[in-house]
This record gives structure tokens, C-alpha cells and sequence, in this order.
């Protein structure tokens, strides 16, 4: 089934997914989303998707680094944000 319309944590898991390994082969991508769905199943991380996707580090900096980049939550097209 096609779904045009995401939910929050879709998005949210895409954009983690790409920031972590744009530019690597799927295999890469693939293994960068299990990261996180294996994180919400592992005592030692919160229970929910969206908690271990925006856990942070003792200094306060994102575990999933490209949620420290300004950029991380926009969309652009040919390099203007919008």
C-alpha cells in the first residue's frame, strides 16, 4: 500500500536514517533504522520511538548526530529551504 502522508515518527526515522547515511548503499540505510527500533527494545534506551530517537548525550548533544545540525528539520529544494 502507498501512503502520500507520514506520521511524525515515519518522518522523523526518515530524516535520522538519511542524515546517518546519505550517500551509503541501502544495506547502510537499513542498518542505521534497525539501530533504532533495536534501541527501543534494549533495556538500557526508553521504550518509544520518538524517546530514543531525540535521546541526547551527557553533553547534551544528540545521540543521533545529525539532529545537532540547524538544517536537520527543513526541506530544501536546489539549496532554498522552504
Amino acid at each position: 500500500m502507498f501512503r502520500l502522508i507520514f506520521s511524525n515518527e515515519d518522518e522523523d526515522v526518515g530524516r535520522v536514517v538519511f542524515g546517518e547515511s546519505r550517500g551509503e548503499p541501502y544495506q547502510t540505510q537499513l542498518a542505521v533504522a534497525h539501530t533504532i527500533y533495536n534501541r527501543v527494545h534494549h533495556t538500557g534506551y526508553p521504550n518509544d520511538l520518538m524517546s530514543v530517537i531525540h535521546a541526547t548525550c551527557d553533553q547534551g548533544r544528540y545521540q543521533y548526530e545529525t539532529l545537532d545540525d540547524n538544517g536537520h528539520s527543513s526541506v530544501s529544494f536546489f539549496g532554498v529551504a522552504v
